[in-house]
């Protein structure tokens, strides 16, 4: 029965799209080359290709903050810092002697529940 209660979370499967310049996708090909011609008209050809290859290398999805871009990360942890959120779940255990742990990826134990009949 311990072995029907073990789940494997598939890898995220949501951030697969095609890679077209320098490995980005359309999207930020596009912000950055919006915001690149927007400052050209607005200020000079210079400006306008630094604020584009900005955009560009802020919109990049890096491997060292979770697969997250540079936005997004300060986005995410701004909203926790100030609003974190309390993860409320049952306790439904079976009845008598149960041992409950909750581990990292890695294997190593978070939580261990450990109630003894």
């Amino acid at each position: 029965m311990a072995e029907e209660m073990n789940y494997h979370v598939p890898p995220d499967i949501l951030h697969y799209e095609s890679k077209y310049f320098l490995g980005f996708g359309m999207q930020e090909v596009m912000a950055g080359l919006i915001v690149g011609m927007l400052f050209m008209m607005i200020n000079s050809p210079l400006i306008g290709l630094v604020a584009g290859g900005l955009t560009l290398v802020a919109m990049r999805r890096y491997d060292g903050l979770g697969n997250r871009s540079v936005i997004m990360y300060i986005a995410a942890w701004g909203w926790y810092r100030w609003r974190p959120q309390n993860i409320i779940m049952p306790r439904t255990l079976p009845p008598g002697a149960t041992r409950l742990e909750i581990s990292t990826w890695e294997g190593d134990p978070m939580f261990i529940i450990d109630r003894s009949a």
